[in-house]
């Protein structure tokens, strides 16, 4: 499925499919275009590659390079490398005399670009809510400094914050249960004008729901809150089937995913509902659909960082990108890996250079090796790059003509929307993503969404609890 950036009406929903890869080859012909490139060159500002040839020595593994903005949680934010070194400070000697020359008159202000995904449609007013309630959001805030970008589950809460208090239509209150404080976190947060409190206070205030979106509670978390007056709810924006049989299946590190049960309601992505006869089950709690949503806040201010090509321009070397994070099955490599292949097959010279990110970690693999090495000529040619994890805006911005991603299961993807607003051609296999109109379709502004959200906080709240639940709250005491 291709999306051309032209404002379209979106069809309806369905269940992602596994495209055929000769259906995806136009489309990557159609984006790449027939130019007539330049010949293949190496990138100085990306390490070699670090699969070689079979039969050839191995290059050295990939490290972050200069310019690049690399993202991991074990990474504190002093030591990530900035956006770009293109702009080098000049030095003033100590004690140089004040300069005679007249003062230069200011530069002519340049107009802030524009992203090619930014809505169009106006605001329109919004009717008051039916009530006004006082929300908890839980959120992590860890010890040391992370940047916003390296959670996706993080963002999620703080849209959720963006839309519920809008123009003060709820009080919403940020409920850290981590160990560290807000004042020390990165710039990209940008918490300034929000209220973040720990869970001790938060028992005091008094809440109307309490919404477990950014990190989980033990049980007796949710009890006490429960207790207070407060209905408690968990948002899960991930495949938790799949991530629970993957855990099983390969001996994958103890989960705490399903040790707290009893939410007065689980709220997923519409893409998820497809388990939610198991989501219900293991939590023994009702299960239904929330509005997906994403805002441009983060993109944004990674994006005005950059020096050059905030957004998408378009170039006559096309370089094809795959994100995918190699960590699940449901979002691996191996699909556009396979599709970039066969475009090389039918057309070598369509495209310049292919890099595969989120793969450094894989390269380390025998199996991985040897499918490289094996069946994808591309990277023999010395068109395909196996590369670490970067900031995803900087490496739209200077690694990136087409983006080429495909899922099982999980077809609503930030990423989808971030390349989109930015103005990227974007190859994939998801439903929901069809045409421009879905980056106002999921905005916080978007009416429908406001509503929605608000429809799901009085359901939860005016739904009272079963005489099991309170006799199961009344035979527990509250923790110490």
């Amino acid at each position: 499925m291709v999306n051309d950036g032209l404002p379209r009406r979106p069809r309806g929903r369905g269940t992602p499919q596994l495209y055929s890869l000769r259906f995806l080859l136009p489309l990557l012909l159609l984006l790449v275009g027939g130019f007539d490139l330049l010949a293949h060159a190496d990138d100085p500002s990306l390490a070699p590659p670090i699969i070689p040839p079979e039969g050839q020595p191995e290059t050295p593994e990939l490290k972050y390079q200069p310019g690049a903005q690399a993202v991991s949680d074990d990474v504190p934010s002093s030591s990530v490398k900035p956006l770009s070194t293109n702009h080098p400070q000049a030095s003033v000697p100590e004690n140089a005399p004040p300069s005679s020359a007249a003062s230069p008159s200011p530069p002519p202000t340049v107009p802030k670009p524009r992203a090619p995904g930014m809505w169009d449609e106006p605001t329109p007013a919004l009717r008051p809510p039916l009530r006004h309630y006082k929300v908890g959001l839980c959120i992590s805030i860890p010890p040391r400094a992370v940047s916003m970008y390296t959670n996706g589950a993080r963002q999620a809460a703080f849209f959720l914050h963006q839309l519920l208090a809008q123009e003060g239509r709820h009080q919403v209150y940020l409920i850290n249960l981590d160990q560290g404080e807000a004042k020390n976190m990165s710039a990209d947060w940008q918490l300034d004008g929000m209220r973040v409190v720990r869970l001790e206070e938060a028992l005091d205030l008094k809440l109307d729901v309490v919404i477990e979106i950014g990190m989980q509670m033990r049980q007796d978390q949710v009890d006490d809150l429960k207790r207070s007056g407060a209905k408690v709810t968990a948002y899960r924006s991930g495949y938790n089937y799949i991530m629970n049989v993957e855990a099983i299946l390969y001996n994958k590190s103890k989960t705490t995913m399903f040790e707290t049960r009893h939410y007065d309601q689980v709220w997923t992505l519409p893409s998820f509902l497809n388990s939610e006869g198991w989501l219900g089950t293991i939590y023994e709690s009702p299960v239904s659909a929330a509005p997906y949503l994403w805002s441009p806040r983060y993109f944004d201010y990674i994006v005005e960082a950059l020096s050059s090509r905030h957004y998408y321009e378009p170039r006559a070397n096309k370089t094809i990108a795959v994100f995918e994070p190699n960590l699940n099955v449901v979002k691996t490599s191996v699909l556009p890996m396979t599709a970039i292949e066969l475009l090389y097959r039918e057309a070598p010279d369509s495209f310049s250079k292919a890099y595969v990110t989120n793969s450094d970690h894989l390269a380390k693999k025998d199996a991985f090796k040897a499918f490289v090495q094996r069946s994808l000529s591309a990277y023999v040619a010395g068109k395909m790059f196996f590369e670490s994890r970067y900031r995803f805006a900087w490496f739209l911005s200077s690694h990136t003509d087409v983006v080429l991603s495909h899922q099982w299961g999980c077809a609503l993807n930030y990423l989808y929307i971030e390349a989109l607003y930015a103005g990227y051609p974007l190859v994939h296999n998801s439903p929901y993503f069809q045409a421009k109109v879905c980056v106002w379709r999921h905005s916080p502004f978007n009416p429908d969404n406001v509503y929605e959200w608000e429809h799901l906080l009085d359901e939860v709240y005016e739904r009272p609890w079963s005489s099991v639940e309170r006799d199961r709250l009344a035979s527990k005491p509250p923790a110490a």
